[in-house]
């Protein structure tokens, strides 16, 4: 089994399964994948970058392979910022850090809507908590979306 990774997630090794990471500025997907993981790096891209590369990603995969998003969850981040209730993880699940700024944010129905217009199948869209560790060492949770979609050939 082969899985692509673009930003920063790490799967558990085991035999028989390749696991390649990449730049989501700067990469050549090279064969073909079972699975693509995209971890809270879809929010870098330029909003004319995106559907080029989903269109990539869908090429990328095997029939039936999966893409796998988490995105921060632009819904919950503009409660915290109407409720006054906004924290340092909130200001970066819209702006990312200096390193790495986010261009867009998402709202689940947005994000399905890029997914289904490359043609990719939607086979679950959920909230999930996803656990990142900031510069300090810290681990906080932030709420994201999670898509997984399956071309179907």
């Amino acid at each position: 089994m082969r899985i692509a990774i673009f930003g920063s997630m790490d799967v558990p090794p085991q035999e028989g399964l390749e696991v390649l990471h990449y730049d989501i500025h700067n990469y050549t997907l090279d064969g073909q994948y079972d699975q693509i993981i995209v971890a809270n790096a879809l929010p870098e891209l330029h909003r004319n970058k995106v559907i080029p590369f989903l269109e990539n990603a869908y090429n990328a995969l095997v029939n039936r392979g999966e893409l796998i998003l988490y995105v921060p969850s632009a819904e919950w981040a503009a409660k915290q910022i109407f409720t006054n209730t906004a924290d340092n993880i909130t200001y970066y699940m819209l702006y990312g850090e200096e390193a790495k700024p986010f261009r867009a944010c998402y709202t689940m129905l947005a994000l399905r809507t890029l997914v289904e217009r490359v043609p990719f199948v939607v086979r679950s869209a959920s909230e999930n908590i996803l656990k990142i560790s900031t510069p300090e060492g810290e681990t906080v949770k932030m709420p994201v979306h999670a898509i997984t979609a399956v071309r179907n050939d």
